[in-house]
C-alpha cells in the first residue's frame, strides 16, 4: 500500500510529465509512477519482515539466556542452602570442642589450684 506522502508525490509528478493534456499518456505514467512506489514499499516492507525476523531470533536468544540465568540462580539457592547447613554444622561442632576444651581448662585449673593448696 503506498503512503498518503507517497500518493501525494505521485499525483504531483503525474501533473508535472503532463504537457499536451493526452489523458491517455496521463494514466500510463500514473500507473507506471504507482507501480514504482509499490516496488519501493514492497522493498521497505520486505525490509521489515527481515528485521522483524531478526529481532524474533533475538528475542528468542533472550529467552533461552534467562531460562539458563533462572536455572543457575536455582542451583546457587540450592548451593547457597547447603553451605549456611554446612556452617551452621560446623558451628555446632566448634562450639561442642570448645565447650570440651573449656570444661579440661576448667579440670586443669582446678587440679592446679587443688595441688597449690596442698603446698
Amino acid at each position: 500500500m503506498v503512503s498518503r506522502e507517497d500518493g501525494a508525490a505521485v499525483g504531483n509528478q503525474v501533473l508535472e510529465r503532463v504537457h499536451d493534456g493526452d489523458m491517455a499518456e496521463m494514466w500510463r505514467q500514473f500507473g507506471e509512477l504507482m507501480a514504482e512506489a509499490q516496488t519501493r514499499s514492497d522493498t521497505r516492507f520486505d525490509r521489515m519482515e527481515v528485521d522483524v525476523a531478526g529481532l524474533k531470533a533475538d528475542v528468542s536468544v533472550l529467552k533461552t539466556d534467562v531460562a539458563e540465568l533462572k536455572t543457575d540462580v536455582a542451583v546457587l539457592k540450592t548451593d547457597m542452602a547447603e553451605t549456611k547447613e554446612q556452617l551452621n554444622e560446623l558451628e555446632r561442632s566448634t562450639g561442642r570442642r570448645f565447650d570440651r576444651v573449656d570444661a579440661r581448662l576448667e579440670e586443669l585449673i582446678g587440679l592446679i589450684k587443688r595441688d597449690e593448696l596442698k603446698k
